[in-house]
């Protein structure tokens, strides 16, 4: 049996702001998935970042309706968002993303979604979004190690601004080179996101 697909095409995007996790709903045509021979995906661009999206993360509920999540680690800003099959891309709409909701609860270890910056100068401030930035490590809050050496600071040289964002300044005597940074709390530890420290 053959299929005739044309490539898709966006006419909306509800809602056209949307956070971290959040579902995005795309209203077009040619929303068209062929298991045996096509591939559609959710293509989410700002220039430094592309984000395929399929999978769990789209579901096509029509072919004129798709539902996306936004990625977690998507930082804010402006998007543009297309959607491909194997006739073709669309044209992009504007998707503009910033802080999903922030639930305050201290059940789960931190989670690190994404850095502000990867790398950063010795004595700068250093951003990180994510989740369970609550009852900090008193002693370690925020560790970063370059194999054998750990730099830890203490709780109250971290700045959590809710259980999602965290702010720390990075040790102005702290060696330049790549660094894996940690959050812990007394819930545990966070998985690792690379740091780069550089020279003032």
């Amino acid at each position: 049996m053959h299929y005739l697909v044309a490539a898709p095409k966006i006419t909306a995007l509800d809602p056209a702001t949307a956070g971290p996790g959040d579902s995005v709903g795309v209203t077009g045509t040619e929303f068209v998935y062929v298991p045996a021979d096509s591939v559609l995906t959710v293509h989410v661009v700002d220039g430094n970042t592309n984000f395929d999206i399929d999978g769990k993360d789209l579901a096509i509920d029509l072919t004129t309706h798709i539902t996306f999540k936004v990625p977690l680690t998507a930082a804010d800003g402006t998007y543009t968002v297309t959607i491909a099959n194997r006739a073709g891309t669309s044209a992009g709409q504007t998707l503009n993303v910033s802080g999903a909701a922030c639930p305050a609860t201290a059940a789960a270890a931190p989670q690190i979604f994404v850095l502000t910056s990867s790398s950063v100068q010795q004595g700068a401030t250093e951003s990180l979004r994510g989740s369970g930035f609550v009852n900090l490590d008193s002693s370690a809050a925020v560790s970063l190690t370059s194999g054998p050496s750990v730099t830890s600071l203490a709780s109250q040289n971290v700045t959590a601004t809710d259980a999602c964002h965290l702010s720390f300044t990075v040790p102005a005597s702290l060696a330049p080179g790549t660094y894996v940074l940690n959050v812990k709390s007394n819930a545990g530890s966070s998985g690792p996101a690379q740091l780069t420290v550089t020279g003032k």
